[in-house]
């Protein structure tokens, strides 16, 4: 097969250095400035060159491989502030060797968890050019800079917002930025060369060209970072604030279910070691903690709706092997891009997961959008490995917070036996522990 067709397709954009997988194995073309850099120096801001050697491809590396890539349209503000914070401090100290980034975008920074990120866009390094400065700077307030500002000063923020933000190329001329912003001197440095630098112009190639000390550059990415250490999410009360002190809760409710966990968890029957498991609906993050405080060497990938409450499990989860990703169970991130190269949540996960979390979310599903238990246990078994654990609620009918949600003309059957056949046709239920009457928790493994 040739090596074209083994292409990743988000590396389209930069022919030079592209990035292949090969046997499983990323392999990519690095420029020679990037070699030396990583031989000289043991820096962990970027992947780690596995082999300097490819039989029959003497120009590529086989580089670290990461499981998991989280896209910006589904950062929480934290994390997206934290990846800006992340690619300054990485480019200062570039600078100071005299080499630099020819891009700037989030697209090329990896979470891992635990205050773990990767700049995995070898390509990008290069030798600083004072004729050209900064390269990266105008795409870097597309991307860091003028995303992070909208969110500072918008509630009720939805992930049509977020792709809005990173695909729509043309918002920063129509949107009207906060009038306090325009007080600040640093916004009005950015937002200036930002509209003058999209008026493109032919010159002479003749002319002399003007340096710029990389020094300069540094004083702008230290105004950059200093505005960027300020900018909050505003205070919005998430739809989670209230929930543990309503209706199901009043008898240790939540008690009950952390300790029939935590059984469940240390059942014999899980005996494959576990690296990702994913949290649908992972609300403040309590139950991926406990995940992870049975299987230490995990990474949980804690999926969230409401954003104000993703954002603050990332604050609350930075030294916790934890991934957030705000989106909607209802709507995933899908494939986006030309050609799909942005893959779908769903083929991210499945490729990857060996645990599933999904715990009270059931009944919100099936009512919130008419689907049959078949459905959502389907969709559950289409969305991790084979071979996969999943750890689900059932709610019984009666349950008081079900009745409090349920849809009057919902039209399948919400009995045990029906949720218990519906698993059956992907799963083996290993286990079950009654948590409260109207409750019951089932550790199932895949089998299809």
């Amino acid at each position: 097969m040739k090596l074209s067709k083994l292409r990743i397709k988000s590396s389209r954009k930069d022919p030079e250095y592209s990035v292949y997988e090969v046997d499983g194995k990323i392999v990519r073309a690095v420029p020679e400035i990037g070699i030396e850099l990583l031989e000289k120096n043991d820096l962990k801001e970027f992947p780690t060159i596995k082999s300097f050697e490819l039989a029959g491809q003497d120009h590529l590396f086989e580089v670290e491989k990461f499981p998991f890539i989280i896209y910006p349209y589904e950062l929480p503000f934290g994390l997206l502030k934290d990846f800006s914070l992340f690619y300054i401090n990485l480019l200062t100290f570039l600078l100071e060797k005299n080499i630099s980034l020819k891009d700037a975008t989030p697209y090329n920074i990896c979470y891992n968890g635990n205050n773990s990120f990767k700049h995995f866009d070898l390509g990008s390094i290069e030798k600083y050019d004072a004729t050209q400065g900064w390269k990266g700077y105008r795409q870097f307030l597309v991307e860091f800079y003028f995303p992070l500002l909208y969110l500072t000063e918008n509630k009720n923020i939805y992930t049509t917002d977020l792709i809005k933000l990173f695909f729509d190329k043309q918002w920063i001329f129509k949107y009207n930025f906060n009038w306090r912003n325009y007080l600040n001197p640093g916004f009005n440095i950015h937002y200036t060369f930002y509209k003058k630098s999209a008026i493109r112009q032919l010159k002479n190639t003749s002319e002399n060209k003007l340096t710029i000390n990389h020094r300069l550059i540094k004083n702008n990415l230290y105004l950059l970072k200093n505005h960027i250490i300020s900018f909050s999410l505003p205070k919005d009360k998430t739809k989670w604030d209230d929930y543990y002190s309503q209706t199901v809760l009043k008898d240790g409710y939540v008690d009950k279910k952390v300790s029939s966990i935590k059984k469940l968890l240390k059942n014999s029957s899980i005996k494959h070691p576990i690296s990702y498991a994913t949290d649908w609906g992972a609300n403040d993050g309590k139950f991926s903690k406990l995940f992870l405080a049975e299987f230490k060497n995990a990474t949980v990938i804690s999926i969230e709706s409401d954003y104000n409450a993703v954002n603050q499990l990332y604050q609350d989860c930075k030294n916790e092997n934890i991934i957030p990703v705000y989106t909607d169970v209802l709507n995933l991130s899908p494939h986006l891009g030309f050609d799909g190269e942005r893959l779908s949540l769903k083929s991210r996960l499945k490729s990857i997961c060996d645990f599933q979390l999904c715990l009270g979310l059931i009944h919100h599903l099936i009512h919130q959008d008419n689907l049959s238990f078949d459905d959502v246990i389907s969709f559950f078994s289409d969305s991790a490995k084979s071979g996969s654990y999943l750890l689900i609620e059932f709610i019984d009918a009666e349950d008081p917070r079900h009745q409090l949600i349920k849809n009057p003309n919902y039209a399948y059957s919400l009995t045990r036996s029906y949720f218990v056949e519906s698993l059956n046709k992907h799963y083996e239920i290993i286990d079950t522990k009654q948590v409260i009457e109207t409750r019951e928790l089932f550790l199932c493994l895949k089998t299809t």
